[in-house]
């Protein structure tokens, strides 16, 4: 019994998909000219420091798109306490534009940023290590009980199939 080949996609379907992450960009670019043109400076600050959290969505192609959030939420996490401040305060504009101009606050943002891209470069590698410990340990303690098994049954436990 032969396997049939598998059939090859179509042309016509990779165009929808396409079409559609076009006509999903429109709202969004759509969204951010409204989000500036009603908060203005504020809005400013809020694109500009999220720009490397954009800069990785634009080029995660992954599919739960892990990289992005983490790199996101550290880096709204370092923007946050600024947009407090703003929220806080009574002119929205002028405390933006204060902020705009001032290093630590752009500091603060980027360097959480940076921190998000720290943790997507060191949590593999972390987790790499600590399985290859624990599969270290496993097998010591698994060398002690085969061990253990040979002084009570002798070395034909160490064969299989056994011998005959």
């Amino acid at each position: 019994m032969s396997k049939k080949p598998a059939a090859e996609p179509k042309k016509e379907d990779a165009k929808p998909k396409r079409r559609r992450s076009i006509l999903l960009s429109l709202p969004i670019l759509v969204l951010a000219v409204v989000f500036v043109a009603l908060l203005g400076r504020t809005a400013m600050l809020v694109l500009g420091g999220l720009l490397p959290s954009i800069a990785a969505g634009m080029t995660d192609r992954s599919l739960h798109r892990f990289r992005t959030k983490a790199i996101f939420a550290l880096n709204f996490s370092g923007l946050a306490p600024s947009l407090a401040k703003i929220l806080q305060q009574g002119n929205i504009d002028k405390v933006a534009q204060d902020m705009m101009g001032d290093s630590v606050v752009w500091l603060t943002v980027y360097g959480a940023a940076a921190l998000g891209w720290c943790i997507v470069w060191l949590a593999p590698l972390t987790a790499h290590h600590l399985l290859t410990i624990y599969a270290q340990i496993k097998a010591e303690q698994l060398d002690e009980v085969q061990k253990k098994y040979i002084e009570e049954w002798g070395n034909e436990v160490t064969h299989w199939p056994p011998r005959s």
